[in-house]
């Protein structure tokens, strides 16, 4: 768990591994996360694992980015992005990027929303760089796919491609924060995390989708609720799971949040679970909620079945 500030706004991050043996870890944490960033790679064989957590996130309706890591070793294939891992999410994969080359190797990016290039710059800012060429040419073509995509939830989207009519930058990225948000597409960024390359980039799509509308999320019933934080237990736990030795600790943990986590009825019958959890993407500069939730200890669990 790491906190971080970007351009005057708080962020609390999660990380947790991606093996199957941490699903269960990452299942009870997803009720409270604001939005979620799955790291993966151009790779068939793993697209079952992505799959087993895209399912996790789309059950819950969470709000989610698929970034592409280690770009600097990407092949040809690259090409074939939305092909290999569109298997693994039911939503629409949007491509917000597209690579750019120096003969077989990937420098930089082709940001389709902004359409502008830029060139990767080691443990830097992107350069900002002409976009030209070939390079002008499959912009064009990969924008023009984007905007499809979004436009199939937006009727006034449509009629401007169908006349040729050229969107205004501000409808493109209102539509696209909306959709994400509402978990209809699912936003696919390159890059190189040892390198950081990307990683700016990212920070910006998180600050312009998810943090600047923090607050309201739908549920899977269509219901908005408000993330909640973290309480002191939480803490405890959290650090108790990365103290490798703690493995009996870990099964005590997991025995006592599971019997928390249970759903329980309230009085408007709507089901919550009474222990609170990290908000991956917080901003924590915007007013709290005012909505009162109940604490862990004014809520009886759910007896457990023997």
């Amino acid at each position: 768990m790491a906190s971080t500030t970007f351009m005057g706004d708080a962020y609390t991050f999660v990380d947790f591994p991606g093996s199957v043996e941490f699903v269960h870890d990452m299942r009870v944490a997803l009720p409270a996360v604001d939005a979620a960033v799955v790291v993966c790679e151009l790779d068939e064989k793993k697209v079952p694992q992505l799959q087993l957590i895209l399912r996790e996130l789309e059950a819950q309706n969470i709000p989610r980015f698929l970034f592409l890591n280690k770009i600097d070793k990407a092949d040809s294939t690259i090409h074939d992005v939305l092909r290999v891992l569109q298997p693994a999410s039911r939503s629409k994969l949007l491509l917000r990027q597209i690579p750019t080359f120096s003969g077989d190797i990937i420098t930089g990016f082709v940001d389709l929303a902004l359409e502008r290039a830029f060139v990767y710059k080691e443990h830097a800012p992107s350069e900002i760089i002409p976009l030209e060429g070939d390079a002008l040419d499959l912009e064009k073509t990969a924008r023009f796919s984007m905007l499809e995509t979004l436009a199939d939830h937006d009727d006034e989207l449509m009629e401007q491609l169908l006349e040729d009519i050229q969107p205004p930058r501000d409808k493109i990225f209102d539509d696209l924060s909306k959709e994400v948000r509402e978990g209809l597409v699912c936003p696919v960024l390159f890059g190189s995390a040892t390198r950081t390359n990307g990683v700016l980039r990212l920070m910006k799509a998180l600050r312009h989708e998810i943090a600047r509308h923090r607050g309201y999320r739908q549920t899977a019933g269509g219901q908005g609720r408000q993330p909640r934080g973290l309480c002191a237990e939480d803490h405890q736990y959290l650090a108790r799971r990365q103290d490798v030795g703690g493995a009996r600790a870990h099964r005590q943990d997991r025995r006592r949040y599971d019997a928390r986590s249970a759903p329980t009825e309230t009085r408007d019958g709507s089901r919550r679970c009474s222990s609170s959890w990290v908000s991956t993407a917080r901003s924590a500069a915007l007013p709290r909620p005012a909505t009162r939730w109940h604490s862990a200890s004014s809520i009886t669990p759910r007896p457990a079945t023997p």
